[in-house]
């Protein structure tokens, strides 16, 4: 998210089952007026938030719904 000028933060979380998992939250380049709802981008098997930057060509939906007015957060699943 830094090569497109986005400002973001990472969050660990603790499941019950003592996996640690990190999410990151964008929060845009600017600071953010009142947002059109949150949206979890949450990837598949065998990958990891990474690819949502990767794997697009122009720039990547999650940035766009940024852009958009949306609080964004990209997941992990246990084991990336």
């Amino acid at each position: 998210m830094d090569n497109w000028g986005y400002d973001w933060e990472a969050h660990t979380v603790h499941t019950e089952d003592h996996y640690i998992l990190t999410t990151f939250h964008v929060l845009g380049k600017t600071a953010a007026a009142e947002s059109k709802g949150t949206v979890l981008c949450q990837h598949g098997d065998y990958e990891d938030a990474a690819l949502w930057l990767a794997t697009f060509d122009g720039k990547p939906f999650h940035l766009q719904l940024v852009d958009q007015g949306y609080d964004v957060w990209l997941g992990n699943n246990r084991g990336t």
